[in-house]
């Protein structure tokens, strides 16, 4: 896991801005939110107050303005999952476009993660904009049977 306080700073060493960052598994919690901040950056979070570990974040840069999109939004045992949504002259594109950023916690069920994904991705589809998913899907499943692999050399 990054630093927090690294990842600010290392922001502020590259030549590059970005509108959008996508974070998952920020472990921002009621208590701890609040201490995080990135210069040039609004944070709109989603974290679990009742768990450690976990959460999304998306920093947008400071000045554009987004709407967030709770219809699309989702924290649940097996999923969490952010929405913004962006004017398409805040992007300069011909589209509005929506951002979002995706977690599933480990050892959770990945069809209701699966599930989860798939209602927001048919909303999304019925709308005609521009759609941008970034996060952390951990599949256990692949790491099993990379493990049986080795075992059955």
């Amino acid at each position: 896991m990054i630093d927090m306080l690294d990842f600010s700073a290392y922001l502020n060493t590259i030549d590059l801005q970005f509108d959008v960052i996508g974070l998952s598994e920020t472990w921002f919690n009621g208590y701890n939110v609040a201490l995080y901040s990135f210069d040039g950056y609004m944070k709109v979070d989603k974290y679990r107050d009742d768990k450690r570990g976990g959460g999304v974040s998306i920093l947008i840069k400071q000045g554009k303005k987004y709407e967030l999109r709770e219809d699309l939004s989702v924290l649940n045992d097996n999923a969490e999952m952010r929405f913004v949504e962006l004017n398409k002259e805040e992007v300069h594109m011909t589209k509005n476009v929506i951002v979002g950023v995706v977690y599933r916690p480990p050892n959770t069920d990945i069809d209701f993660f699966k599930a989860e994904l798939n209602k927001q991705i048919e909303t999304l589809n019925r709308e005609n904009k521009k759609v941008y998913i970034m996060g952390t899907i951990i599949l256990i499943f692949l790491m099993r049977k990379r493990v049986r692999k080795l075992q059955n050399l």
